[in-house]
């Protein structure tokens, strides 16, 4: 694995899913394991944590010895959370190039290199806009990255979609919070909007940012 993480994270992602592979190659076949444990063994090996009940009944099902086993084991070592995920041992430097939010915008690697440049446009209250949204293309730079910091700079959770701010969770599909702002002192009669638990800046996210959640 240090081997590959000198080279790329293309190496590094390539490395994980052979090494997996191979770790539980032994259990494909091996019926003294029970179904639901070699689920088990997958999602805290593949995805460090323990699995969800639906995943784990869902998973369980299909994991009949043999060819079921050897396809669940096929999907863990290719799914998009575990790329992710062992992506992030390559520690590749970039540079973040932010609008007046703080909002990464553009990405820079190692290299320098425009043609490598990827960008990231989103709408007023954090809402990503993909490739083939408004002209965008994947010659223009709109790809995937390795990038969690979106809006405003705010750590985004790949599992749930929501950023992290601190105090709570903030959904920018939503374009609010996901729970109550704690701080009732700051609702004020001259700003009706404060009454708002839950919304973004007071619904202005084109001035104002919120670097804590409060």
């Amino acid at each position: 694995m240090n081997a590959a993480a000198a080279q790329n994270q293309a190496a590094v992602q390539s490395q994980t899913d052979t090494f997996g592979r191979s770790l539980f190659a032994g259990q494909v076949n091996d019926s003294s394991i029970s179904d639901t444990q070699f689920v088990t063994n997958l999602y805290e090996a593949f995805l460090q944590r323990g699995p969800d009940a639906g995943g784990l009944g869902w998973w369980s099902g299909q994991a009949t010895v043999g060819t079921g086993r050897q396809n669940v084991l096929n999907a863990f070592a290719t799914c998009s959370a575990l790329r992710d995920l062992s992506g992030t041992l390559y520690r590749e430097a970039n540079w973040l190039v932010s609008d007046h939010l703080g909002t990464p915008r553009m990405i820079a690697n190692k290299s320098g290199s425009l043609a490598s440049m990827k960008r990231h446009d989103y709408l007023p209250f954090g809402e990503e806009l993909s490739v083939n949204i408004g002209g965008r293309t994947t010659t223009q730079g709109y790809t995937g990255d390795s990038i969690r910091q979106k809006f405003t700079s705010k750590e985004r959770d790949t599992e749930t979609g929501l950023d992290y701010f601190g105090a709570r969770y903030y959904g920018s599909t939503q374009g609010r919070f996901t729970s109550p702002d704690p701080l009732l002192s700051s609702g004020t009669v001259f700003n009706p909007q404060s009454w708002n638990r839950y919304s973004y800046t007071s619904n202005n996210p084109l001035k104002y940012t919120d670097p804590t959640g409060l």
